[in-house]
């Protein structure tokens, strides 16, 4: 039980934590057109895009975690007894 309610604070701030950071990009909006005539963005909305991805991908990594933990904790205890649907 511990566990699970760890990884769903987890998968909380880590959302969270994205919000903020897509509330911040939105001040770094102004882009600029490359020599080449491609549409570049500034550097640090290119890095503040580059975190999000990474919290996103984070925050979609616990979310699995604790689907899985939670069909592991779901498991009957008993031998006789047929496994769910979740693992077979």
């Amino acid at each position: 039980v511990n566990y699970k309610k760890v990884c769903l604070h987890v998968h909380r701030q880590g959302a969270l934590l994205e919000r903020r950071l897509l509330q911040l990009a939105t001040f770094f909006r102004k882009s600029a057109w490359d020599e080449r005539g491609f549409y570049v963005h500034t550097a640090k909305r290119a890095e503040l895009s580059r975190a999000r991805t990474q919290c996103k991908g984070r925050c979609e990594a616990s979310s699995d975690a604790r689907l899985l933990g939670k069909a592991l904790c779901g498991l009957p205890r008993h031998p006789d007894s047929p496994p769910p649907d979740v693992v077979a």
